[in-house]
């Protein structure tokens, strides 16, 4: 029966590091997942718009260059090696890329950037909605940080200003 139970962990243990939950091992891993898919996503980010910029240039039409960027984007993106649902799969890409276009161009390299990263680390972070089990702390951590990122942000574009606004005179 031990020998069983000992089996099923080490499986257990196997299989886990096997679909690239490494940042379970400690927080090292965590933030060494964090650094990963900063580098990766911001590389991404340049990379797109980048593309975008160059087929502007060549196009010299906004539409034609957006629309000829977008295909090439959602070639380079796409995963359809390994995915058991096509349709699901080609729905979730076409949206993310129409979603990054919009953000890319509407707001700026900066939003997209930090988009990529978001997307980026909530795919690699395996995340659990019980904050108490013992496989949480990358989670709560992963969770804590984004808040972190989305408050510095506000904070930033407030420009100086108060950030509750101003209160009236008594």
């Amino acid at each position: 029966m031990m020998n069983a139970i000992r089996w099923g962990l080490t499986t257990l243990v196997v299989c886990a590091v096997a679909l690239a939950t490494t940042t379970l091992f400690g927080a090292a891993e965590t933030v060494s997942t964090w650094a990963a898919v900063i580098l990766r996503e911001l590389q991404v980010a340049f990379i797109a718009t980048l593309l975008f910029v160059v087929l502007r240039l060549v196009v010299r039409r906004p539409v034609i260059a957006i629309a000829v960027g977008m295909m090439l984007v959602f070639y380079w993106w796409s995963t359809f090696a390994m995915i058991p649902v096509l349709p699901i799969e080609i729905a979730y890409e076409v949206v993310v890329v129409c979603a990054f276009t919009f953000v890319l161009i509407r707001y700026g390299l900066l939003v997209a950037a930090i988009a990529r990263i978001v997307l980026g680390v909530c795919e690699a972070i395996p995340f659990t909605l019980n904050i108490a089990h013992w496989s949480a702390t990358p989670s709560n951590w992963t969770i804590v940080a984004l808040l972190a990122v989305a408050a510095f942000g506000f904070y930033a574009s407030r420009a100086g200003q108060p950030v509750f606004g101003t209160f009236a005179p008594p």
